[in-house]
């Protein structure tokens, strides 16, 4: 199931909470704080008299997330259970509902309802990640320069340098569903639809129709193996609101999601290099080039992925011009040493080291070493 195809109670019943310090002018922002934690873009949430926490903000998300070891140790209300799929896994998870939240101190809401999921989805100091709702139900905007969220309770204000995408803010039927970004992009000289994903960790994300519409998905072009079955490239040219970049890596997806929404996304390593501002009223957006850089993306500098199969390790794909493929590694090896977890630090090493295998076929067994590079 699309993770956009679910309900978020965020942005219903957004009120503004400013202390005195950050109150606004009559034409002026509202102003509060955030930070660039790892891959993620992240504000402080105060969370009734229990604390404040980080947050990330998930324009891509069709819900918001808490985790939920903290939400049993804040004794948080049972919200009960929805079928919902987080990170690729569909099933029931558990829902918690935060009677009253400060949101970077200058805006409030109540009766909160957030899905519960583990830490490995968000890591150690995020604590939760809010929807989409949260940037598209006034006219607000994230300045990655200055760090801050800013937030116009008077209607639409002057945005110096500022350019209009060509982008919709959709809101689905009802107030609880969250509504999602997307804006054109073009790659390799093709237009296309992308959903704006501030939680998602790849500069750019193409669904397989898309890669094979475009020839991307070829057994004849260099890519890297990435988790259940994707592909990692790089891109000749990416052009974003009015911008080229040249050379990036995008990640292309083996099946299709989100189609009825976009081609792909772009993820948060290259949007954090505009200025992003939501205007609900026209249902726009609008961007700032800033000072930062394309964050990193990364990819296994083996070309191999493996998958642990008892004592020994499973070779599932192999990159076409990688290391590993040099050194005659094929899908369906089996790599006998070294042992899984010793195998997959070495393959994680840095550029230059050698990694020796001893690799199982049918027709016995063989040597094999393989020295790591960036071969994309």
């Amino acid at each position: 199931m699309h993770r956009r195809r679910f309900c978020s109670s965020l942005g219903a019943t957004l009120a503004l909470t400013a202390s005195p310090a950050l109150a606004a002018a009559d034409d002026g922002p509202l102003v509060g704080p955030i930070q660039l934690v790892g891959s993620r873009v992240v504000m402080p949430v105060s969370i009734g008299n229990a604390g404040t926490f980080l947050f990330a903000i998930d324009t891509g998300g069709a819900f918001s997330l808490i985790r939920e070891d903290l939400a049993r140790q804040l004794s948080l209300p049972d919200g009960g259970t929805l079928n919902v799929g987080v990170g690729g896994v569909t099933g029931f998870r558990n829902t918690f509902v935060i009677s009253d939240a400060s949101f970077a101190g200058i805006i409030r809401q109540q009766n909160i309802l957030l899905i519960g999921v583990g830490p490995h989805v968000l890591g150690d100091q995020i604590a939760g990640a809010l929807a989409s709702g949260i940037l598209a139900t006034v006219f607000s905007e994230l300045d990655f320069d200055a760090l801050q969220w800013r937030v116009w309770p008077n209607g639409r204000p002057k945005l110096e340098g500022f350019t209009r995408l060509n982008s919709t803010i959709t809101r689905p039927e009802g107030d609880r569903w969250s509504p999602f970004l997307t804006a054109s992009g073009i790659v390799n000289g093709t237009r296309l639809r992308f959903l704006l994903d501030t939680g998602g960790l790849s500069l750019v994300r193409l669904n397989h129709h898309t890669a094979r519409m475009l020839g991307l998905w070829s057994d004849d072009r260099p890519f890297a193996p990435g988790r259940n079955g994707a592909r990692i490239i790089r891109l000749e040219k990416m052009e974003f609101a009015g911008y080229a970049f040249e050379g990036l890596l995008a990640l292309l997806l083996p099946d299709n999601q989100e189609v009825d929404i976009s081609d792909g996304l772009i993820g948060l390593p290259l949007l954090r290099c505009f200025n992003l501002a939501c205007d609900p009223v026209q249902r726009v957006l609008w961007t700032r080039r800033n000072s930062l850089s394309p964050g990193p993306f990364t990819y296994a500098l083996s070309g191999l992925a493996v998958t642990q199969a008892g004592d020994a390790a499973r070779v599932t794909a192999v990159g076409r011009g990688s290391p590993g493929e040099q050194a005659g590694i094929h899908p369906g090896d089996t790599i006998l040493s070294p042992p899984p977890q010793a195998l997959q630090q070495a393959l994680n090493g840095p550029p230059g080291s050698a990694v020796s295998l001893t690799i199982g076929r049918d027709s016995g067994r063989s040597s094999a070493t393989l020295t790591l590079r960036p071969y994309l």
